[in-house]
């Protein structure tokens, strides 16, 4: 709270630097402290998503190796920045405000237990909890010897000679300089295998950031969060992990899907979601009936009262 009217009227005319000097010469350093977090919040993320977008345009371009140099920075250092913000904000703003770069320096300022803890603790703070083992995507992220982790294919799209024994460049050869048509299909396998499970929990965490700085202005169901859930409910049959690192999805999206939450408002039955129809929500956010043959489009404002329940 301002200690007086007359303070809360002097801030009216300033702005830039110079309301940032009054606020810290005057008693307000909690204000300057509280304006950085946000602004180190949206910050971070337009930059995640600028490389990111050039990244997936890149690979639809078929430029592989340009696609995972950029992912580099966004998966390994802003993700984590943002995990960490998310999870002890009091931390990361202490070291950010006073202490300098040193102190955010991810190579030296978190070893790996102090690393899993952070992302440990962002999943659990998602809608979904505890869907994806901590283990799994701290390795994804940072582990050189993962056969199936980006360290390898970061490295080789940055450098044209590694020496690393997990992904040594092959004899007569330049990484990533050579690659054919069955190397590029791998490299696509591996992009499209797990980038959009990262991006995932990126979008969690970033929504439960978002959440501590600000309230969305309408409170009924998000359909994009709903497409969100299809894509990655679609994705995950496609994909087979092993046991050890299988994610729980299916399971909690598949619930929000039960029949009972919907009916046709043209003949009242039951609306079941079938592949069908869950691979027209997520493309078109339209589904139909399979009794009457009715279309509904789900972005359409008076179906909202149809639509299931947020997770």
């Amino acid at each position: 709270k301002w200690d007086s009217k007359l303070h809360a009227d002097v801030i009216k005319d300033l702005s830039g630097d110079d309301l940032w000097v009054w606020l810290e010469t005057n008693g307000y350093e909690w204000v300057n402290i509280s304006l950085a977090y946000k602004q180190v919040i949206i910050a971070l993320l337009s930059d995640f998503c600028h490389f990111v977008y050039e990244a997936l345009n890149c690979s639809v371009k078929a430029k592989l190796a340009v696609s995972f140099s950029l992912l580099r920075k966004p998966f390994k250092e802003n993700l984590l920045y943002l995990e960490w913000l998310l999870i002890d904000p009091k931390d990361f703003m202490q070291r950010f405000y006073y202490e300098g770069p040193k102190a955010l320096d991810l190579s030296t300022a978190l070893d790996k237990e102090r690393k899993i803890q952070i992302i440990q603790a962002a999943i659990e703070k998602s809608r979904l909890g505890n869907w994806i083992p901590t283990e799994f995507l701290y390795e994804l992220r940072y582990m050189k010897a993962a056969p199936y982790g980006f360290e390898g294919l970061w490295n080789h799209a940055t450098h044209l000679v590694t020496n690393f024994e997990q992904y040594r460049t092959s004899p007569q050869n330049f990484n990533f300089v050579f690659s054919n048509d069955d190397d590029r299909l791998a490299q696509w396998q591996h992009f499209y295998s797990f980038v959009p499970l990262i991006l995932y929990h990126a979008i969690e965490v970033v929504d439960a950031l978002i959440a501590t700085i600000g309230e969305r202005a309408y409170k009924q169901v998000d359909i994009t969060n709903l497409r969100r859930d299809i894509g990655i409910l679609l994705w995950e049959n496609d994909i087979h992990f092993d046991d050890e690192y299988k994610i729980s999805l299916s399971k909690e999206i598949r619930q929000i899907f039960n029949s009972e939450f919907m009916e046709c408002p043209g003949c009242s039955n039951k609306i079941r979601f079938g592949k069908r129809n869950l691979v027209s929500l997520y493309r078109h956010g339209e589904i139909s009936c399979g009794a009457c043959r009715k279309k509904i489009n789900l972005l359409e404002p008076h179906y909202e009262a149809i639509l299931p329940p947020p997770l």
